[in-house]
């Protein structure tokens, strides 16, 4: 739970705080005391059975949006998921339009650097970068240019207009940098430049069984996932997969509905995964009796197909194994494929497949923390490779 914080209490935070972050950053704590005293500025602290867990400190504008000035959980709290509740009581509690935050550019696209791992906490609540070039006042009379002026949206926010941005940057920079005679003049640099904001909601869901369109979109996406196999197994039309789809995700198949994980923009069916425990021993036979099912025959190719693709699959994997990932070719380029990948929880193994020579894949992986195991020959003797991502 969430509670606010007085300008008393506050004083032993005050200490903590000085530990936590860069002294450019800071301000005095007369002046943190000034500001929580006019009510506009808050500190919140995040509690379980009256522990405090960490706090966060900022101010709700007129309009609804809190900018969030500073964020800690304490050390020990950290992975255990308390950062994220805290966030979302933020946000359900606060911030009825959404949140600001500063965040650092990422310096390298090293998956275990604390600015990437701090990245994929926030693109779990599907932050976006506001347009401009973010300036933030230091206490010296200078300014930093590495921070990115983020956007967290509430639910059901998907716009955010230039106007409502402009002016809560403005209301939160006058009152929260007040004590800065520089920090007018540095916010007039950017704050004409931020634009509308228009927010690709992403959201990873299990199978609705019972929305048609979303099985046809993820039949489309059963003949994409594999350009080496399913489009042989249909004959090359993607009209057969989807009139496939629904049998294929009844039985027990590779793609049962129980082990698909389906990414969404903004309630649309965007790309899939499908993660295996264990390998579906079942699979060849109850594929065969979906096509039958569905199709009243076996497309000729069904045979080969079953027999080269699944021969391959003969070893143990570590940990759990996407068989499988796609993304529909209208949701390309929005990085679908990579908010999937990094939503799965930190605390499990997951291994893939991939063909050794698809560059693109391979860095993909690479960014979303997959590392090479061996090497094998693949279906059609392409040569594939298997990655793994280690749990924490």
């Amino acid at each position: 739970m969430i509670r606010k914080i007085n300008a008393i209490e506050f004083e032993k935070l005050y200490e903590k705080m000085l530990l936590a972050f860069p002294p450019s950053e800071m301000k005095s704590l007369e002046e943190f005391k000034n500001l929580l005293e006019e009510g506009k500025y808050i500190c919140f602290g995040c509690y379980q059975e009256n522990v405090m867990m960490g706090y966060a400190l900022g101010l709700v504008t007129t309009d609804n949006i809190f900018w969030l000035d500073y964020l800690n959980i304490f050390n020990e709290y950290q992975s255990k998921g308390c950062g994220r509740t805290f966030v979302r009581e933020i946000l359900e509690d606060v911030a009825k339009c959404g949140i600001f935050l500063e965040v650092e550019e990422p310096l390298n696209d090293d998956y275990n650097d604390d600015q990437n791992r701090r990245m994929r906490f926030y693109d779990k609540f599907n932050i976006h970068k506001v347009d401009c070039k973010y300036l933030f006042p230091c206490t010296d009379g200078t300014y930093i240019e590495t921070l990115n002026l983020m956007f967290i949206p509430a639910h059901g926010v998907t716009f955010v207009s230039k106007e409502t941005l402009q002016n809560s940057i403005r209301e939160a920079v006058s009152t929260i940098h007040k004590a800065l005679p520089h920090a007018q003049g540095v916010m007039e640099k950017y704050v004409n430049d931020v634009k509308d904001l228009s927010l690709n909601i992403f959201t990873l869901e299990d199978v609705d069984m019972s929305n048609q369109k979303d099985i046809e979109d993820i039949g489309r996406l059963i003949y994409l996932t594999d350009p080496y196999v399913y489009p042989a197994f249909y004959e090359n039309s993607i009209d057969l997969s989807v009139k496939c789809a629904k049998s294929m995700l009844s039985r027990e198949t590779l793609f049962n509905h129980k082990f698909i994980k389906v990414g969404k923009i903004n309630g649309h069916v965007a790309g899939f995964m499908v993660i295996l425990e264990k390998y579906v021993s079942s699979n060849p036979k109850e594929m065969e009796l979906a096509m039958k099912e569905s199709l009243g025959y076996l497309t000729p190719k069904f045979d080969h197909v079953m027999e080269g693709y699944f021969n391959t699959l003969d070893y143990e994997w570590e940990g759990l194994q996407i068989m499988s990932l796609a993304v529909l070719p209208e949701f390309r380029g929005k990085h679908v494929a990579t908010k999937m990948l990094n939503s799965l929880p930190n605390k499990n193994t997951y291994s893939l497949a991939c063909v050794k020579d698809n560059k693109n894949a391979r860095e993909l992986y690479r960014k979303c923390g997959f590392e090479f195991k061996f090497e094998y020959p693949g279906y059609t003797d392409i040569p594939c490779v298997e990655l793994v991502r280690k749990g924490k």
